[in-house]
Formats: C-alpha cells, structure tokens, sequence
C-alpha cells in the first residue's frame, strides 16, 4: 500500500470521526452513524492492504525458498 493511499485512509478516517462527533454533539443519531460507518469501512481498507501486502511478501518468501530448493539440487547432479 502506497503512502497516497494510507493517506487517503487515514484522511477518510478522520472525515468519518468528525461526522460522527458531530452528530453526537447535535444530537443526530443519522449523522453519527453515517460518520461511524465511513470511520469503520476506512479502518477495514487499511487492514485489507496489509493483509495483501503481507500476502505478497509470503508468495515472495516461497518463490525464493522453491527457487534455493531447486539450485540445492541443480547442484547434486
């Protein structure tokens, strides 16, 4: 995940928690539930590009750990 897109997130996040504090503060049960929802669906973006990101680094780490298993025996024969 780039840093334009963490930003994004976070940016978004912050949006959400504004709206909600305000609809705390004004009594707008609406408001404060739209700010929750948009505050939550940032918060699960941000854990999905991790888990991608450490996905990726796991089909890396195998590639490379097939790829010395394979050399190990290029040099039996």
């Amino acid at each position: 995940m780039g840093i334009e897109e963490t930003a994004k997130n976070k940016a978004n996040e912050l949006g959400g928690a504004a709206k909600e504090f305000v609809g705390s503060a004004t009594d707008n049960p609406e408001l404060e539930a739209e700010g929750r929802v948009q505050k939550d669906e940032s918060k699960l973006k941000e854990v999905a590009n991790k888990v991608s990101e450490k996905a990726e680094d796991a089909v890396e780490y195998v590639k490379e750990a097939a790829q010395r298993v394979g050399d190990s025996f290029k040099k039996d024969e």
